[in-house]
């Protein structure tokens, strides 16, 4: 018995050493672990020192600074991530990354300039700084590169990146931070990890491509390749637009319908399910280059790898979401303290939703590959309208717990829909998935 458990041991040590995608998922999950570790720390400390209100004024400006956002977003990512997985080869990959950060760049540099003018005018004088940082997050957001290397498959280079700035970022909130702290210290830190994070992905980029991401020719780029990149992304532009309406949508909400404490009770349980969130991409993220693969594969191929994935992910969520909804009440009473213990309950609500949406991942990635993106849309959006008809009902009663139930309810209806539509797609393939 213990030879032939310790040959099989040895064989699966085989296969994932012999497996890209196993090196890179156990690569980025090691890196990712220990960032999102450090950061999700971090994130409660910041929360805990700045108090409910100042954390839910900073929610708020950033919140705004995300939709703002979507005006040079244009779901380019998810078309970037195909292109590049499907033709790895060099000038191809070089010329649509200069064509994707040159646009985004020229429209982000305007819109920011716009942003800081406007709030020097209009918002109040204690809330300036948390709302012009906001307008920073909008700005260095449009030069991330992430997308190439995923397309290449070598995303432990981000995750790698990644790692250092969450823990340079968790070591100034940890110096420096104290109880007190005003409305947008958090997003002073956020502009720092982003300025980190988008210098040393240009420098890897550089060391990949011998470039840097951008034409030399920035203010002269002809773009030639950019209305077919649109004519392909839009619908993803869109979904994206719809999502945001049960993710962070829900902090305006509260703000109108309840309070700005409220706000901040709410944004503290999902920056901890956006910690948890991201050390669940380090598995999934890795997935549409690996889709796009299977589907080349042929159909037989496709539905088995979408099984096995699906049945993996499963395995692995069940604990992960126990394991948080249990430690979720120590955790709050320990580190956050009695102002934000409503949060327990909209982490738990909000964690078990999120796992829904990780054992889904294979089949929504799949719908990327598909290219069946006017079907995701229409599922998200279907998703989108019960998360806000619940929170407009919910939170006026209940809070940052309202909120929660509506966005898991949108959330769990995509998922859930994602699933059932791939089955009815490929029935003979796919009978019983799970």
């Amino acid at each position: 018995m213990i030879n032939e458990g310790n040959l099989r041991w040895r064989a699966l040590v085989q296969r994932v050493s012999t497996s890209q995608f196993a090196r890179n998922a156990v690569l980025s999950v090691g890196l990712s672990s220990l960032s999102k570790g450090l950061a999700f720390l971090a994130a409660t400390f910041a929360a805990k020192c700045m108090g409910a209100v100042n954390y839910g004024i900073s929610g708020v400006a950033y919140t705004a600074a995300f939709q703002t956002g979507l005006a040079y977003h244009w779901g380019l990512d998810i078309v970037a991530v195909r292109r590049i997985a499907a033709d790895k080869n060099a000038p191809n990959a070089t010329a649509l990354t200069e064509t994707i950060i040159g646009f985004r760049l020229s429209v982000a540099t305007l819109i920011a300039l716009l942003w800081i003018g406007v709030v020097l005018l209009v918002v109040d004088a204690d809330q300036k700084s948390a709302w012009v940082l906001a307008g920073a997050t909008l700005w260095l957001n449009a030069i991330q590169v992430n997308f190439v290397f995923m397309g290449l498959e070598k995303l432990p280079i981000q995750n790698g990146i990644n790692a250092l700035a969450s823990t340079l970022s968790a070591a100034v909130i940890f110096l420096w931070f104290k109880p007190g702290m005003p409305a947008g210290a958090d997003l002073a830190v956020t502009v720092f990890t982003l300025a980190v994070t988008a210098a040393l992905s240009w420098g890897a980029y550089r060391r990949e491509f011998g470039k840097l991401p951008i034409s030399s020719r920035f203010f002269r780029q002809p773009f030639e390749m950019l209305p077919k990149l649109v004519g392909e992304s839009w619908k993803y532009w869109l979904t994206t637009a719809v999502t945001y309406l049960f993710t962070f949508f829900q902090l305006p909400m509260i703000e109108l319908f309840s309070s700005t404490r409220e706000v901040g009770v709410y944004r503290t349980a999902f920056s901890l399910i956006m910690g948890l969130d991201f050390f669940l991409q380090s598995f999934y993220s890795l997935l549409l280059p690996r889709v796009v693969a299977w589907k080349a594969s042929g159909d037989d191929v496709l539905a088995k790898q979408q099984q096995k994935t699906a049945l993996l992910f499963l395995a692995m969520g069940i604990p992960i979401g126990a394991a948080a909804v249990l430690v979720a009440p120590t955790f709050y009473r320990i580190f956050l303290g009695e102002e934000f213990m409503t949060g327990t309950s909209v982490f738990q609500i909000l964690a078990m939703a999120k796992l829904t949406g990780f054992v889904a991942q294979v089949y929504v990635q799949t719908l990327v590959a598909m290219k069946r993106d006017m079907d995701f849309l229409i599922i998200s959006a279907l998703g989108s309208a019960i998360s806000l008809m619940s929170s407009a009902a919910l939170i006026p009663q209940f809070g940052a717990v309202g909120a929660a139930w509506g966005a898991a309810a949108g959330e769990v209806l995509i998922n859930f829909g994602s699933f059932c539509y791939m089955l009815w797609l490929t029935p003979s393939k796919s009978e019983n998935p799970l």
